[in-house]
């Protein structure tokens, strides 16, 4: 796994906040594979707060978001 990742998107539901992060396998250059892991507030708060400031610092760390 060569480690690369994007933050997709930050989904705003009824129940609070996921952090949806795609992980991409790659292999000369091409994606081969790509593995989604979608975070929810809701269920751990802190770690939810980690994520974001590890993964999207710059959105979490912007005056414009809610995070």
């Amino acid at each position: 796994m060569s480690g690369e990742y994007e933050v997709m998107k930050i989904n705003h539901r009824a129940n609070g906040r996921t952090l949806v992060i795609g992980i991409l396998d790659q292999k000369d250059r091409k994606v081969c594979h790509s593995h989604v892991i979608e975070i929810f507030e809701s269920l751990n708060p802190e770690y939810f707060r980690q994520c974001i400031m590890k993964y999207a610092p710059n959105q979490a760390l912007s005056h414009d978001k809610p995070f």
